[in-house]
């Protein structure tokens, strides 16, 4: 009988691992589970369930088990401490909501590895199509592979999206997925899918939903609706700021986006400072963010607050017009590197400003951030500064989510043709408010 450690990445949801486990006890063939250690670490979600009910379950189908309850959820580091942990040569990663749906031979899998000696994982096939990365679904893994992984991810990115390339000494997969000598990985079947996602009915029941971001940041589950998450909210509404619930209600949707990255350290641009009351709201909520903004006021408003942070680095204000280069590039007088994660503008509303701004800015994007741009559905009178009438701004992004192409009378080639390369992804929310997210181009 082959004996090895099981590892489970949880949320405290008893009755979905119990039924995972129960699945896979009936049909894992020449394994025994109460003959085998698990390593399990539960996250803090749902808050208000008890997490040694999933331990209880866990003791039913294993005979020994370790258990990690760490103060906050995060998806990557729940795997660098199974994996850090578990001692076997090979090791079941058994995430906690798949029902394996029919019988599986451990042993004839384990072949897999004395044929293949590259081989890093036997994946059991949860999707038809071709893996183009390391999956964390259920699969069998070899210690050169996990140990090598063990304690090195990045608690910023999800860990699916750091096993792949170069990275901690291996190269992941090598070549095609599949059977192959010079692969790394093989799903089992070749086609046919054997697992169910456990998970997805509860997700739609629940309150609980995968923040707006790109997978690369997907660390945690974030509340659909307003709770006490949404700290952006309450701040907005403190600071009377008209981005809150009693005004423009934007932070319930920016919270969606920013609370995965909320402790990270990063430069961010506002256009628009007027009163201060979003730069306070933004370096609140933003505890290690360098706040750059942008206005055509004189200067920071009279403000104990801003005062403090003008003095300690954390606001820089520059007086510049969105229409101006020669003014906007006043940002990067002597520090010609800053680029920022977090664009937002919320300033003149005007078409033309808006997508001159939009132009001139991007490429001072990092890869993988967002551009905002706030009240598409205010129709202000147009800058007869530009000897062209822009199209209003709400039109021309949902004309590139509909073409693909985007396309901005006061911009010139070279911009367009830089824009449209790099644009990833653009979310319209109630014609109000757009997100462009920028291309990962390494």
């Amino acid at each position: 009988m082959i004996i090895m450690d099981f590892t489970t990445t949880a949320m405290a949801r008893p009755d979905i691992v119990d039924q995972t486990y129960a699945s896979f006890s009936e049909n894992l063939d020449g394994i025994d589970l109460k003959q085998c250690g698990l390593f399990i670490n539960v996250d803090p979600i749902p808050s208000d369930v008890d997490r040694m009910e999933v331990i209880k379950v866990a003791k039913k189908y294993f005979g020994e088990v370790h258990y990690n309850f760490p103060n906050r959820p995060n998806y990557t580091r729940a795997y660098n401490w199974i994996w850090s942990n578990a001692r076997t040569k090979y090791i079941f990663n058994l995430e906690d909501d798949w029902g394996l749906l029919e019988e599986v031979s451990v042993p004839y899998l384990l072949e897999y590895f004395g044929e293949y000696p590259d081989l890093m994982e036997v994946a059991l096939r949860a999707y038809t199509y071709s893996y183009k990365a390391c999956p964390t679904s259920p699969s069998i893994m070899h210690e050169r592979y996990y140990k090598a992984v063990a304690g090195k991810l990045d608690e910023k990115f999800n860990p699916e999206c750091q096993l792949r390339g170069k990275n901690f000494g291996i190269e992941m997969p090598a070549r095609s997925l599949g059977v192959s000598p010079k692969g790394k990985i093989i799903a089992y079947p070749d086609k046919r899918v054997i697992l169910k996602d456990l998970g997805r009915n509860w997700l739609e029941r629940s309150k609980f939903a995968k923040p707006n971001v790109s997978k690369k940041y997907f660390t945690s589950w974030v509340v659909k609706d307003k709770d006490h998450l949404d700290e952006l909210t309450v701040l907005a509404n403190k600071f009377e700021c008209d981005k809150g619930s009693i005004n423009r209600n934007y932070t319930k949707i920016y919270n969606n986006y920013f609370y995965p990255i909320r402790n990270d350290q990063f430069n961010m641009l506002e256009i628009g400072l007027y009163k201060g009351a979003s730069a306070k709201m933004w370096t609140t909520y933003f505890q290690n963010t360098i706040l750059y903004s942008i206005d055509i006021i004189k200067g920071v408003p009279k403000d104990k607050r801003l005062k403090v942070l003008v003095n300690t680095g954390r606001l820089k204000y520059f007086r510049a017009d969105q229409t101006s280069v020669n003014e906007m590039s006043k940002m990067f007088d002597g520090d010609k590197v800053v680029r920022f994660k977090i664009i937002v503008d919320d300033a003149s509303h005007m078409a033309e400003d808006q997508q001159y701004s939009f132009g001139y800015l991007f490429p001072f994007l990092l890869d993988g951030g967002l551009y905002i741009i706030e009240d598409l559905h205010y129709r202000r009178k147009h800058n007869n500064k530009f000897k062209v009438r822009a199209d209003n701004t709400i039109d021309v992004f949902k004309r590139y989510k509909q073409t693909g192409n985007f396309e901005s009378k006061v911009l010139i080639p070279d911009q367009l043709e830089y824009i449209n390369m790099c644009i990833d992804k653009v979310d319209i929310y109630d014609d109000k408010i757009v997100f462009i997210r920028k291309k990962e181009m390494k």
